[in-house]
């Protein structure tokens, strides 16, 4: 039997990250149609429980990831597809420069491997065992306690920092 996502539990996680009433992109990669053909699709939300609904449909549909940016996007992005989803289209997805407020930190630990291919057993240990090495460095330097996630191949750390305006953020 096949597994089901649950629109409570993922909106009961997304309510310990996202700020009520800001924009959050919600995207699914390789989500199977008729035909064959795998597409990607991503919607602009800003209600977190329409959000939830809508990422358990994509998982369930079988998408290969469905994921959400855990830092809010410009309100104006939500014009784009509000709360609901559209078929993704090059230069209609969020960049780094459409980040309104920095409010997490994230930390992706994924194994060196080519694309398109999956982690091995090991090497998700491996990085199982780094993640927690991460988080033992910071914690012993102060940093607070992450929220812990299986990212598929790998883990995230995601850690609350103070909210920094995004035109704030100089590159380096």
């Amino acid at each position: 039997m096949a597994l089901q996502a649950n629109a409570e539990v993922i909106h009961s996680a997304l309510e310990k990250i996202v700020v009520p009433g800001k924009v959050y992109e919600l995207r699914a990669l390789k989500v199977p149609s008729k035909g064959g053909i795998s597409r990607t699709y991503a919607g602009f939300f800003s209600d977190s429980v329409v959000m939830a609904k809508a990422a358990a449909a994509l998982s369930d549909a079988g998408a290969s990831g469905v994921y959400f940016t855990p830092n809010p996007v410009c309100e104006g992005m939500l014009e784009r597809s509000p709360n609901r989803l559209m078929m993704a289209k090059k230069g209609l997805l969020t960049t780094d420069r459409d980040i309104d407020v920095v409010r997490w930190l994230l930390v992706d630990v994924d194994p060196t491997r080519p694309s398109n291919m999956s982690s091995s057993e090991s090497e998700k240990l491996a990085a199982k065992a780094l993640a927690h090495k991460i988080k033992l460095f910071l914690g012993k330097r102060g940093w607070p306690e992450p929220l812990i996630g299986d990212s598929g191949n790998g883990y995230h750390l995601l850690y609350r920092v103070k909210g920094v305006e995004s035109g704030a953020i100089q590159d380096v």
